[in-house]
């Protein structure tokens, strides 16, 4: 990314932050409402989401009425090892399971079998930014762009659109003020096929 881009970030970031408690409680509320009124959720059996930090939308009112609607919940770990850097995979999570810290201070639920991208029906998507289009900035380590890089579309391949698929959904979910007029994305960035803003 370029210097403009991360300066960009670090504006949003910062402005994230500055939320107050009550603000982002009635946030993750109305997300976790507006998420659950979606035809795509409440056709999803597999869901992954995150939990949220740095002043991300919180996602665990949403996670406890999916568990509530006998959805089958997933977060996103970490690869370890110095052959899977910037990778991850995504881990069933059920109430009362244990979480830890990753490297970088984010709860994850213990290592075990993971499930396929593929295989997963919804997934709430963190992000910085994100404009009408569908493209977001991320937090620059790629992550959720390698692990659903069979989604995007490359012009310079003979193959079809993979972007159509049902499976999985990406919905980037975030706070108004994470919107930005345009971002221009990458070759390797996958775009989103909706965006839930609070």
């Amino acid at each position: 990314m370029n210097d403009l881009t991360d300066q960009l970030r670090k504006t949003i970031r910062r402005r994230r932050r500055l939320l107050g408690v009550g603000t982002q409680c009635r946030a993750a509320q109305q997300l976790a409402k507006n998420v659950c009124s979606l035809d795509c959720y409440k056709q999803s059996r597999h869901i992954a989401l995150y939990l949220g930090t740095d002043g991300e939308l919180d996602c665990r009112f949403f996670l406890k009425q999916a568990w509530r609607d006998g959805k089958q919940c997933y977060l996103p770990v970490l690869k370890k090892g110095n052959d899977a850097s910037h990778s991850m995979s995504f881990i069933h999570y059920a109430p009362g399971g244990e979480l830890l810290n990753n490297r970088y201070g984010i709860l994850e639920p213990k290592p075990s079998l993971p499930i396929l991208p593929q295989a997963l029906d919804l997934v709430l998507v963190p992000l910085v930014g994100f404009d009408r289009f569908g493209h977001r900035i991320g937090m620059g380590g790629g992550y959720y762009d390698r692990a659903f890089a069979f989604k995007r579309h490359d012009l310079s391949e003979s193959v079809p659109s993979y972007r159509h698929m049902a499976k999985p959904v990406l919905l980037g979910v975030a706070h108004g003020l994470q919107e930005i007029e345009q971002i221009d994305p990458q070759p390797w960035d996958v775009p989103l096929d909706h965006i839930v803003k609070v």
